[in-house]
């Protein structure tokens, strides 16, 4: 009984809509020929957007290292002159290019005089997440009175692995001006999270000889420090925008982006070194430190195409 009436109910509404609907067609005949469609009234760069892109960059760490090797002393031996010290500062400045793509959202609203103002939140997506720097040095001394005549070689090989993610969030603010209804050029910047991490090895190879002694004697020190975390980063950069319809774009955009420096304080450790005194060459135990610091920066160029929610240009 009550499905009966349900139906009733239903079939008597769909009736008086169609009728009120015929109703209106005939009021509103005679004003057919001379309607017009409303102007669209906004910019087709008004509201959401959504976008993504293709392009490349230019991932950059500049790297130091430095490291310090003591030889150390023995009380008991009347004839060593003291220890031995090795310093060495590496700096170096690595590239690596690669490709990389972005994907986002925004909402934008053009304002009076052809002022564009909007913001967006997006992801990055990079081949180039790390560098890796490779220094080789030596030092080599020959000393005679008052020390048997001899020769130290002193060789070491640092590397620093500076990183990033992969995938990296990003939120910026957009500030256009209106060349065209359809051109528009603007500034963007704004902010990135990511983990930013670096890592150092320096491998210390001690090699002496002398008059007294043919014998070659070596020994070895490997220092290590690394560290990583997350972090904020900075980005800005400039870029142009064209409408091809009245919901596609194509953009073109140039950003940097500034990565805080990531140090990795000093670590002490014991590793071995060499010298030579009056009474010939000996391998002897040797205190360590190393401190890594990377800054890493990145430039990049991307070619996106748009697609705009415009609430009237349909």
């Amino acid at each position: 009984m009550e499905i009966k009436k349900v139906i009733q109910t239903t079939a008597l509404l769909l009736v008086a809509v169609a009728l009120s609907q015929t109703a209106i067609a005939k009021s509103s005949k005679h004003n057919y020929k001379n309607y017009k469609a409303e102007p669209c009234s906004v910019s087709p760069f008004d509201g959401g957007f959504f976008g993504a892109g293709l392009g490349a960059n230019t991932l950059l760490s500049q790297s130091t290292v430095h490291f310090t090797t003591i030889s150390a002393t023995d009380p008991n031996d009347i004839f060593f002159d003291g220890s031995q010290q090795i310093t060495s500062l590496d700096t170096n400045d690595v590239y690596n290019y690669a490709v990389m793509g972005d994907i986002y959202m925004g909402f934008g609203k053009v304002l009076p005089y052809g002022i564009y103002a909007g913001a967006l939140v997006g992801l990055n997506f990079y081949d180039a997440d790390k560098t890796r720097m490779k220094d080789n040095d030596a030092t080599i001394s020959n000393q005679g009175f008052p020390v048997i005549e001899h020769t130290t070689t002193n060789q070491h090989q640092t590397t620093v692995n500076a990183k990033r993610n992969i995938a990296e969030p990003f939120l910026d603010l957009k500030l256009g001006f209106l060349l065209t209804e359809s051109a528009m050029i603007y500034i963007k910047g704004g902010f990135n999270y990511t983990e930013t991490s670096v890592k150092s090895q320096t491998d210390l190879l001690s090699t002496s000889t002398s008059a007294l002694d043919p014998t070659v004697y070596s020994g070895n020190s490997t220092m290590a420090s690394d560290n990583k975390d997350y972090k904020v980063g900075y980005r800005a950069g400039v870029g142009t925008e064209y409408m091809v319809t009245s919901k596609i774009s194509l953009a073109i955009d140039y950003i940097y982006t500034f990565y805080p420096t990531r140090d990795t304080g000093t670590i002490l450790g014991t590793g071995q070194s060499t010298f030579c005194d009056i009474e010939g060459c000996v391998v002897t135990e040797a205190n360590t430190a190393n401190a890594s610091r990377s800054r890493l920066s990145d430039q990049q160029i991307v070619a996106q195409l748009v697609y705009h929610f415009t609430p009237c240009c349909n």
